[in-house]
């Protein structure tokens, strides 16, 4: 079974390049990516959302004010996930689902874009965010304003135990064959945030695994660079994101399979509302 992938953003925040492992800090874009993908049997369904007004909205103070002045975003000129797939000639209405790799704000500020789409979710990492305080979640870059009312109703929830180590399917990661025909796995990449998964396409032209923010930097991970020590704090568990990343960078010296990263400049050839002004 085989599924076509494509990519869009909802917008950008800016950092030095060193955040992601670059060299200097001249400032450069990190473009909130999502994907839209299309499977003959199931229909259209997202990973993440990426950036919405929703996200100016529940950030205007303590930590949700900070993390905007770390990292300033700026929306796409259509706004959201919603209004960028109509600009492009895709109806919201028809997406059925959306992936939610991860719970920071820049993957899931979209969400209520979507009245009508299941979320498919990994519950630990649902009932890990919920049991924290106010002060922790904003710590964990989560601002539960951003879910809709009804999150826990419209959930199809990933369990642990779906999760297994598999000889053939990216071997020494835990994955799980979501609908079970082949075409899609969830691949475990713990470190960056609380429950992160990526996904694993077999079946497109060349296998591609998208890591999301296990790393931001493909260029960087060739040469070994990762982020500076001082910014390990970002990372959810420190010693988990170091363990993935250098995983991630023995499979791609293989060369076997196509990978990419959500923020990675590489990422954003592939951007199909690619404006005039999408430089770095």
């Amino acid at each position: 079974m085989t599924v076509s992938v494509r990519f869009f953003n909802s917008g950008y925040c800016r950092q030095g390049n060193a955040m992601s492992g670059g060299k200097g800090w001249k400032w450069r874009r990190y473009y909130a990516v999502f994907l839209l993908v299309s499977h003959p049997v199931k229909g259209s369904f997202l990973v993440d959302t990426g950036y919405s007004q929703d996200f100016f909205d529940a950030t205007r103070w303590g930590m949700g004010l900070l993390s905007r002045w770390m990292l300033p975003a700026t929306l796409d000129q259509h706004h959201d996930a919603a209004g960028v797939l109509r600009s492009c000639g895709v109806d919201p209405e028809t997406v059925r689902s959306i992936f939610i790799t991860h719970f920071h704000a820049d993957h899931i500020s979209g969400l209520k874009r979507f009245p009508n789409a299941r979320f498919i979710a990994r519950r630990s990492a649902w009932s890990h965010l919920a049991s924290l305080s106010a002060w922790r979640k904003s710590q964990e870059l989560f601002f539960p304003a951003l879910m809709p009312i009804d999150f826990e109703q419209r959930a199809d929830w990933v369990e642990e135990t779906d999760f297994t180590v598999s000889s053939s399917i990216l071997p020494g990661f835990r994955s799980f064959d979501f609908w079970g025909d082949g075409s899609m796995f969830l691949v475990d990449l713990p470190g960056h945030a609380i429950g992160q998964y990526g996904l694993f396409f077999p079946g497109v032209s060349r296998p591609m695994l998208y890591l999301v923010d296990a790393a931001w930097n493909l260029e960087a991970m060739r040469l070994g660079r990762m982020i500076p020590s001082a910014l390990m704090f970002l990372q959810h568990d420190a010693k988990a994101y170091r363990e993935t990343w250098a995983k991630l960078r023995s499979l791609q010296a293989e060369d076997r399979i196509d990978m990419v990263a959500c923020h990675c400049r590489e990422t954003q050839a592939r951007v199909e509302n690619r404006g005039a002004n999408d430089v770095d």
